[in-house]
């Protein structure tokens, strides 16, 4: 497997988040999906895309990250999502092949009609959730050790 460029529009879009996570912050460029459009989900606190040709999403590149760095993003997002490969256009005007976490279309009950809203997350909600995704990456740790290989819990909630 090689390499992959993740497109990120909610909590991953977060410095914070991505250093919890990965213990790292990745080089990232602003990015913009088309196609997409982004709403806070009913009953958490992040958002998702939904399939909307009129729309578009804002958030970051995120490129490349290696496998395992995936692998644990694709544990972590919430299991409703389905990583998709998109072209997603940089700042420059280039376009570059993503892979973005989408809502499939048999689950957009789930997505309000309410914008997220990245900046109130993180006045209202950033410690909390670090402190949860750092519980998460500790359980995450165990659950990979050699003597555990079963799944996490799912990404953390409110």
């Amino acid at each position: 497997m090689a390499d992959e460029s993740i497109f990120a529009y909610g909590t991953l879009a977060i410095d914070s988040v991505m250093e919890t996570l990965l213990g790292r912050i990745p080089p990232s460029e602003p990015g913009v999906l088309r196609g997409y459009r982004s709403a806070k989900l009913r009953d958490h606190l992040f958002p998702a895309v939904v399939a909307d040709a009129a729309s578009t999403t804002r958030g970051r590149i995120y490129a490349p990250l290696p496998v395992d760095e995936v692998a644990l993003l694709d544990a972590f997002e919430w299991s409703a999502y389905q990583r998709v490969t998109e072209p997603v256009q940089t700042g420059s005007g280039q376009i570059r092949l993503c892979s973005v976490y989408v809502l499939p279309l048999d689950k957009q009950s789930a997505l309000s009609e309410i914008a997220w809203d990245q900046q109130g997350f993180v006045e209202r909600d950033l410690t909390p959730y670090l402190h949860r995704c750092r519980e998460w990456l500790d359980d995450y740790r165990q659950r990979a050790s050699p003597a555990k290989r079963t799944t996490p819990t799912d990404r953390p909630e409110a």
